[in-house]
C-alpha cells in the first residue's frame, strides 16, 4: 500500500489533479521537483496528510461527478451486515476501469488519496 507522504502527494497531484512536474533548464536544481497547475507554479499540497489539502481532491472529483463516502474507524456499515470499520475508509463509487473504488488508510486524507487514485484507474499494491 502506498504510505501517506510526498510520493503519494506527487502521485495524486499528477494523476488525479493533472499537475505537471517540471525541472529547471540545463539541469539546475535536479533534486527539487517543481509543480505547475496550468501555467501557474505551485507548492505541492500535502493531500495525503492534511484534510484541508485532501478536500481539494474531493472537490475535484465531485466536480467530475464522483461523490465521497467516508467512514471513520469504529463506525458500521448497515448495508454490509453491520461491518465494522477498523481504519478510515473512503469510496468515490465505481468507475469503468476497476469497478469498486473503496480504499483504507491510516487517516482520512490517506484513505481519500488512495480511493481517488482508484477512481482515475491508477493501479497500486494494496498490500503492506
Amino acid at each position: 500500500m502506498m504510505q501517506a507522504g510526498r510520493e503519494l502527494n506527487e502521485t495524486v497531484g499528477a494523476n488525479v489533479l493533472g499537475l505537471e512536474c517540471v525541472t529547471f533548464p540545463n539541469g539546475a536544481c535536479p533534486h527539487i521537483k517543481h509543480w505547475r497547475d496550468g501555467g501557474k507554479a505551485i507548492c505541492l499540497p500535502n493531500y495525503s496528510t492534511n484534510i484541508a489539502d485532501a478536500w481539494i481532491v474531493v472537490e475535484k472529483l465531485a466536480g467530475d461527478g464522483h461523490a465521497l463516502a467516508l467512514q471513520a474507524p469504529g463506525s458500521t456499515d448497515m448495508n454490509e451486515a453491520y461491518r465494522e470499520f477498523t481504519r478510515w475508509t473512503a469510496d468515490f463509487g465505481t468507475n469503468n476501469i476497476s469497478g469498486y473504488t473503496e480504499a483504507n488508510g491510516d487517516t482520512a486524507p490517506h484513505a481519500i488519496c488512495l480511493a481517488a487514485l482508484k477512481i482515475v484507474g491508477y493501479s497500486f499494491s494494496e498490500e503492506g
